[in-house]
């Protein structure tokens, strides 16, 4: 890690005159993306390196960008299968002068920029899936159909809970390998919940009409 973190303080120090960062902006994992940059009054861009989220080298040649007119040039890129974020290093000769660029762009699952403040819908649905918990819990067995239904509810913002923090983590690798097995885990979980409300339903439903015979019998004893 250090030796990557080298790699990229090395490669700044290197460049002289430089154009502030800036930020292509986040697209969706194994998309093709179009680099793009503009340097006024020049009559080339070229790309001199592009890095991977883990500092390799996704780029580690001098390519020349594509001048679409008006100072403005571009360039097709298509290995982006990595999440993280990506930096583009670059240069032009800029009002006669060999200006040295660089900027970022981002990687994600969804190709859009996820942020940690996004985590409230989790809470939400978590307290949503202690209400209907609790709720349950407030119906007897004679009630088993209410106690049933808000069940269900508690379990599905539990799933709701699990996949919104599956989209959050997906920035991250093992984070959102973390997250597929969490979602799995409580889909599992919902699974054998219905089973086990099915089978408890159905022998409800046998002794009723058990309960029932029963009095039938005795009225007519």
């Amino acid at each position: 890690m250090k030796c990557n973190i080298l790699i990229v303080l090395v490669l700044f120090l290197s460049i002289g005159n430089v154009m502030a960062l800036d930020t292509l902006g986040t697209f969706q994992v194994d998309n093709t993306i179009n680099l793009i940059q503009g340097c006024d009054n020049s009559t080339y861009s070229n790309i001199t390196r592009i890095l991977y989220p883990d500092s390799t080298f996704a780029l580690n040649t001098e390519v020349v960008m594509q001048d679409n007119s008006q100072d403005n040039y571009n360039y097709t890129f298509s290995n982006t299968d990595m999440i993280g974020e990506y930096l583009v290093f670059g240069h032009c000769d800029e009002d006669n002068v060999d200006t040295d660029w660089v900027y970022d762009f981002a990687i994600t699952h969804t190709g859009a920029k996820v942020s940690l403040s996004n985590a409230i819908i989790v809470i939400v649905f978590l307290l949503l899936a202690g209400l209907f918990l609790i709720l349950s819990f407030s119906f007897s067995k004679e009630h088993w159909m209410l106690k049933t239904f808000f069940n269900f509810c508690a379990v599905g913002m539990g799933i709701l809970a699990v996949n919104s923090a599956k989209i959050i983590a997906s920035e991250s690798v093992n984070l959102g390998k973390m997250g597929n097995v969490g979602l799995t885990v409580m889909v599992i979980a919902f699974a054998l919940f219905f089973v086990y409300m099915f089978v408890y339903a159905f022998i409800e439903i046998i002794n009723a009409m058990k309960e029932k015979r029963g009095v039938r019998w005795n009225f007519d004893g």
